[in-house]
């Protein structure tokens, strides 16, 4: 296991850095990673395309706010999960277009859902997906360095979305040095990825995962995606949950950043290994850690 921080030291060959957008051709960014914003013809998402939308947040108003105890260690966890059942954990698909951004979109949603879990809407966080984009440097293959980025979450938090809302590209934050934030402990990094460790750490709440995937609709909407031993890039995507087909076929439910147009609605399979000692088709697994956290249902006052 590789952590950020003291414990441990991070892989520094960023090669095929998590966060590669495959996805048809790319725009790259010029030598200085300029961001003036006069001269970008880019234009952000329009509001119904935007990070938890009104539109999103009112649909998740119907499902239940409390989520099931974990099982403890020596208990069996169930046979399918999917946390898009649960109130306002898993936030509206992103269309990250020609910007190789899905390490942002990831990272910052994997604490966005480790602080919500058992809230309900209307007290959980939405936090700035922009303000990593903007803090992190990055080129036309994705995060120059992913230590970089896990340590800017660690040592400086995620800033809330109404104080840097989402735009999709680097651009200038429009707040100042003294804007809120939230912390989290660590963000764990793990290397030599075990399916069956980690079918319990994504029970525990929403994990990322990089794995070698290109932008495909016509392959990834139906079925489950086995791996491509061709591909080289990797991508970042949400794994969300887990489950078996009616076949036997043991699966992850995982989240893209490729718009809604991708496999189902901008949600996909992946193969998921039985046992310990098959390889996982994650070339590596990030996760954010807090103390408290997720937390606990609140209980009703009589």
């Amino acid at each position: 296991m590789q952590m950020i921080g003291k414990h441990a030291r991070v892989r520094r060959d960023f090669s095929r850095a998590t966060g590669q957008n495959t996805g048809g051709p790319k725009r790259a960014k010029d030598k200085n990673h300029k961001k003036n914003e006069e001269k970008d013809e880019k234009v952000a998402p329009p509001p119904h395309l935007m990070p938890r939308n009104p539109a999103y947040l009112e649909s998740e108003k119907a499902k239940p706010v409390k989520v099931p105890a974990e099982p403890d260690e020596d208990e069996g966890l169930p046979v399918h999960w999917d946390w898009r059942n649960y109130q306002g954990i898993i936030s509206n698909v992103l269309d990250q277009g020609l910007e190789a951004i899905c390490w942002s979109i990831t990272y910052v949603r994997a604490i966005e859902a480790l602080f919500n879990i058992n809230r309900p809407t209307a007290e959980q966080k939405s936090f700035s997906i922009q303000h990593l984009v903007n803090r992190v440097n990055y080129g036309k293959t994705g995060v120059k360095e992913v230590e970089s980025a896990l340590s800017c979450l660690k040592n400086k938090g995620v800033v809330h979305e109404a104080d840097c809302s989402y735009r999709g590209f680097s651009s200038v934050c429009p707040h100042d040095e003294n804007v809120r934030t939230e912390t989290i402990d660590d963000f764990v990094v793990i290397s030599k990825v075990d399916d069956v460790i980690l079918q319990r750490l994504v029970r525990r709440s929403p994990v990322v995962g990089s794995i070698a995937m290109s932008w495909d609709r016509k392959k990834r909407s139906i079925g489950i995606f086995r791996g491509d031993k061709n591909e080289k890039n990797l991508h970042a995507v949400l794994i969300i949950g887990y489950g078996i087909d009616e076949n036997g076929q043991l699966y992850w439910l995982v989240q893209s950043s490729w718009g809604t147009t991708w496999a189902d609605n901008g949600f996909g399979r992946i193969e998921r290994k039985k046992n310990a000692t098959d390889q996982s088709l994650f070339a590596e697994i990030y996760y954010p850690v807090k103390a408290g956290y997720p937390q606990k249902p609140k209980k009703r006052r009589n």
